[in-house]
């Protein structure tokens, strides 16, 4: 197997990035058992996503993931929907980016960029006050 300089594998794991968010995590709440995390995006093709949910998993976390139907894997452990309005119970925000690297040429995952945006765009008014956004970058 081929690892990266980040230890992941490919499209599946990024585990760095995962053990640096729960640090994160802790450090700015100060805990993490009992913690409510959404995960909005393209978690389809994020190896962070699933390397969090495995974590979370671990430490109780509770992950509520949100996105596009066709963005949102099937069989993963965690609760999923389409509703962007499902971020307001969260206590972090985690944005992913759409990664059109890892995404089948000439597939069709979203109407449009301004259409993702519009319905699924985290914005000022869709978050309560004192919420954590965080984004793992890249």
């Amino acid at each position: 197997m081929r690892t990266s300089s980040n230890a992941g594998d490919g499209k599946h794991q990024h585990p760095t990035q995962a053990l640096l968010d729960l640090y994160t995590l802790q450090e700015e709440l100060g805990r993490l058992e009992g913690l409510h995390v959404a995960i909005v995006g393209d978690v389809l093709h994020s190896r962070v996503a699933r390397s969090l949910l495995q974590a979370f998993d671990l430490v109780g976390v509770r992950c509520t993931l949100v996105g596009p139907p066709a963005l949102l894997p099937r069989g993963l452990a965690a609760e999923m929907t389409t509703d962007i309005g499902a971020i307001r119970d969260a206590d972090v925000v985690y944005v992913l980016r759409m990664q059109s690297e890892r995404m089948e040429a000439g597939a069709n995952y979203v109407p449009s960029l301004r259409e993702y945006a519009a319905r699924w765009g985290i914005t000022p008014e869709r978050l309560r006050q004192g919420q954590k956004v965080m984004h793992p970058a890249r």
